[in-house]
């Protein structure tokens, strides 16, 4: 992924070491340089998470949104944020966002079926999947449909760091390579990234050790 600047480079670099409270330190000094730059915030929200503050995570997400409101990317990260601190409702509120805005973003679908079936909607949950299967079939190459800078105009949308956070257990949709997929919502503009993410997913959202 592309750095902002070293401290962002530095604070990644602790992230994958799982030295969160340096991570964070290094992230502030990026900030710094980078007032309320939305990658950072993220970024940092990413941080917040690992070390449970809640409050704070959030409150750098909607800033990030805040900024950059016809990302949809920002609005699954921040799904992914709500799921993973419990909230199912208000993750898929933000899923329903993120396809508002990009109704064929065939991850957003999946993620969005696996909430619905955790609340008990199998049938609104399925619609979902097959959303998902259709749209993974009119683009087998959807490993490459990488947002550009352009379409958003927004800056670098990379989240590298939060594809490595162990998401809390569902009851998954049965994975099948030549027609669905069952990931957390994360689109990367770095295809090697993205790829990282991939093979984080087909290992069953676990950390390489």
């Amino acid at each position: 992924m592309e750095f902002l600047n070293q401290n962002h480079q530095k604070s990644v670099d602790a992230l994958k070491k799982g030295e969160f409270v340096v991570a964070l330190e290094y992230i502030n000094f990026a900030l710094n340089e980078n007032k309320s730059h939305p990658v950072l915030l993220a970024e940092r929200t990413t941080i917040y998470m690992y070390l449970k503050r809640k409050e704070e995570a959030f409150e750098d997400m909607d800033l990030a949104i805040y900024l950059d409101p016809q990302n949809p990317f920002r609005y699954s990260s921040r799904a992914y944020v709500k799921d993973f601190f419990g909230d199912v409702s208000g993750a898929i509120e933000d899923y329903e966002k993120c396809l508002e805005l990009d109704p064929e973003d065939l991850i957003a679908h999946n993620n969005l079926g696996l909430l619905i079936e955790k609340q008990g909607n199998m049938k609104k949950a399925q619609r979902h999947f097959q959303q998902a299967d259709e749209l993974l079939k009119q683009n087998p190459d959807w490993q490459n449909r990488i947002p550009k800078e352009e379409d958003h105009n927004t800056t670098e949308k990379s989240l590298e760091s939060i594809s490595q956070i162990e998401r809390p257990k569902v009851k998954p949709h049965p994975l099948k390579p030549e027609n669905t997929i069952s990931v957390a919502k994360n689109i990367f503009t770095k295809k090697s990234v993205f790829k990282e993410f991939v093979q984080f997913v087909f290992n069953g959202f676990k950390l390489k050790s």
